[in-house]
């Protein structure tokens, strides 16, 4: 079942007052040039996904909350009290990084392998669709972004892949 949140708020309320205050100022790449997309479209999306799979409540609250320890200053012991284990360990599990304030994160290709080699030993599977559908929603806009990037030319192209840590060969 669903978490008790504090404050007489519905959960429903919560995850989304949460994901958009930690989120407000962030936006996803893209190939479009300008400020990009709020960011709170890829949590919505996300989501969306969970829900649309036969996920159930706590999934797809984790989807809206799945990058608020690795992205914004939430500790997983603000999750838990206002949402719970379970949603608290899907965001756990959709996290590669949480370094102690002032440290910075592993390189990004390091963070990644390790991240992938943790996800094989899950034993609780409810837990990876909230990656999963992290991972298609991701791939399904950097596919979208970097079709219309070639279709301006090897320069927008190049550029795109630039926008990530692990260009064009990494992120493949």
């Amino acid at each position: 079942g669903s978490a008790v949140v504090d404050g007489g708020f519905g959960l429903a309320q919560a995850r989304e007052i949460l994901a958009a205050e930690q989120h407000r100022h962030q936006t996803k790449k893209s190939a479009f040039g300008g400020p990009g997309v709020p960011y709170i479209t890829h949590l919505m999306g996300v989501s969306a996904l969970i829900w649309e799979d036969g996920g159930d409540e706590d999934q797809a609250v984790a989807g809206l909350l799945h990058d608020v320890i690795e992205d914004t200053p939430t500790q997983p012991d603000e999750l838990r009290r206002r949402f719970g284990d379970r949603v608290t360990g899907f965001v756990e599990l959709c996290t590669d990084a949480n370094p102690a304030e002032g440290e910075d994160k592993a390189p990004w290709r390091a963070r990644k392998e390790a991240h992938f080699e943790h996800l094989r030993s899950v034993e609780d599977p409810a837990g990876l669709l909230v990656v999963l559908a992290d991972k298609v929603h991701n791939i399904e806009a950097q596919l979208a972004d970097a079709r219309h990037a070639a279709s301006l030319g090897t320069a927008a192209e190049v550029e795109f892949w630039e926008l990530f840590k692990g260009g064009y060969h990494g992120t493949l």
